[in-house]
């Protein structure tokens, strides 16, 4: 088992912080078979985070 690279370790924390700290995710329906409202997450909020600059 290898050493993670930076990348690697960065995309992790970003998605546990995404998967556990975001509140959008108890404002829109997130279900998986929510489709539409998922997908308007991602374009209204998830698009614009700070996080995707990491």
């Amino acid at each position: 088992m290898g050493e993670k690279s930076v990348n690697e370790i960065i995309e992790e924390v970003k998605i546990e912080i995404c998967d556990n700290y975001c509140k959008y995710q108890a404002i829109y329906d997130t279900r998986e078979d929510s489709g539409e409202d998922y997908d308007r997450m991602f374009g209204e909020k998830c698009d614009r985070c700070p996080l995707n600059r990491l």
